[in-house]
C-alpha cells in the first residue's frame, strides 16, 4: 500500500470512521474501524472534545491553516443566520471544496492537486486558486486540454456510477455532467452530509 493511502486511512482511524466514502479500503482496515467503533470513545475534556472536532475538520476539508480557519470563523460571525452553518457554507464555496464535491476526486487533498496544476477551470478560466470562493451560477469544470488525463477521470467516474459509490455522496447545490465533468454551483449550502460528524458549536468557539 502507498504511503499516501497509508497516510488517509491514519486520519480515518484516529477518528474511528472512514473519512472518504467513495474510496475503497481493505477488510484489514474496516476491521480496524469496526473494532474501535465497538471499544467506544473514551471521554474526553472540553478541551479535548474541542481539539477531536478540529482534527475531524481539517481531515475531513484537506489540512487547511489555522489562520484560513481562524478567518472563515471571523466571516462567519459578520454574516446573518446561525454562525455554524455560515461556517459550513463558507468553506464550501472554497473551490478545492467544490471540486471534490463533484466527486471527480477521492479526497480534499486530490482535489487542490488539480486546482494547483491548473486543470480546473471557472468559467472556461483557469483557475489555481483553492481557497477561491465559488459563486451561484459559476460553472465548474475539468480543463480538457490533456485527453488522456481528461478519459481517465471520465472512465474512473463511470465506474464509481456502476457502483453506486457517487449517489450516497451526490451534492444537492451542485448540477453535475458527469460525461462533460462540469458542474453549476447553484447556492452556498449550510447544511451537509459528512462522513464523520462535526459539532459546529465546538468548532466555532473562540
Amino acid at each position: 500500500m502507498s504511503k499516501k493511502l497509508l497516510l488517509k486511512f491514519k486520519s480515518s482511524r484516529s477518528l474511528s470512521e472512514n473519512l472518504w466514502p467513495t474510496q475503497k479500503i481493505t477488510l484489514k482496515q474496516k476491521g480496524i474501524l469496526s473494532k474501535l467503533k465497538i471499544r467506544g470513545k473514551r471521554k474526553l475534556s472540553p478541551f479535548g472534545l474541542k481539539k477531536q472536532a478540529r482534527r475531524a475538520l481539517f481531515s475531513l476539508y484537506g489540512n487547511f491553516s489555522s489562520n484560513q480557519y481562524k478567518i472563515i470563523r471571523e466571516e462567519a460571525g459578520k454574516l446573518q443566520g446561525k454562525i455554524g452553518n455560515n461556517f459550513i457554507s463558507l468553506l464550501e464555496k472554497r473551490l478545492d471544496s467544490t471540486v471534490f464535491r463533484m466527486n471527480i476526486c477521492p479526497t480534499f487533498r486530490s482535489a487542490k492537486q488539480l486546482i494547483l496544476h491548473q486543470k480546473i477551470l471557472i468559467n472556461n478560466k483557469i483557475v489555481n486558486r483553492p481557497s477561491y470562493q465559488v459563486e451561484p451560477g459559476d460553472i465548474i469544470s475539468v480543463s480538457p486540454r490533456n485527453p488522456k488525463f481528461f478519459q481517465s477521470l471520465v472512465k474512473r467516474i463511470s465506474q464509481l456510477l456502476k457502483e453506486h459509490r457517487i449517489c450516497k455522496t451526490k451534492s444537492l447545490h451542485l448540477e453535475i455532467n458527469y460525461k462533460t465533468l462540469q458542474a453549476i454551483y447553484l447556492y452556498p449550502p449550510q447544511q451537509l452530509f459528512h462522513s464523520y460528524p462535526l459539532d459546529l458549536n465546538l468548532l466555532t468557539k473562540e
